[in-house]
């Protein structure tokens, strides 16, 4: 009976660290550090999903920053069919800042929407270089491989 209860915990490990590490979702990229007045692009992903499908993202941008359209809320969509990715134009202020961008994206196939981690996006004339910013969609899979150790751990006791 041991042995089927190990097993099934052992299992369950499994199914959860495959279930976190599976997960169809949106990331994004963007610059973190950028000049004043210059234009930053960011760059929408969608991960582990195939065949066809639709999401929508929901953006927005606070302290100063805008969209190419002047606003501070992007409204697109992401399609199978545009390759996976999809893009926008931020405008940075004519002065110093940090901006702040939050929002969620919804897979057509979903009930709910999934909110984005917040970036900033720091606006400087004293920049001189620009680092990429991701969202830390890697950090599921380590915490459910470390998850996955830790009952093994346990398992062995």
């Amino acid at each position: 009976m041991k042995k089927i209860s190990m097993f099934g915990i052992f299992f369950l490990a499994i199914l959860l660290v495959t279930t976190c590490a599976m997960a169809q979702s949106i990331i994004y990229s963007v610059s973190s550090l950028v000049k004043p007045s210059s234009t930053n692009t960011i760059t929408y992903t969608a991960t582990d999903i195939s065949g066809k499908y639709g999401a929508i993202i929901v953006q927005d941008i606070s302290g100063g920053c805008t969209f190419s359209d002047g606003t501070t809320q992007l409204k697109t969509v992401l399609l199978s069919t545009s390759g996976n990715r999809a893009t926008g134009i931020i405008k940075a202020p004519s002065s110093n800042a940090n901006c702040v961008l939050t929002g969620y994206y919804q897979f057509s196939s979903d009930t709910t929407s999934t909110n984005f981690d917040s970036k900033v996006i720091t606006v400087s004339s004293t920049s001189s270089s620009t680092g990429t910013t991701t969202d830390n969609t890697y950090l599921y899979i380590i915490g459910g491989i470390i998850a996955l150790l830790v009952i093994v751990i346990i398992i062995k006791k």
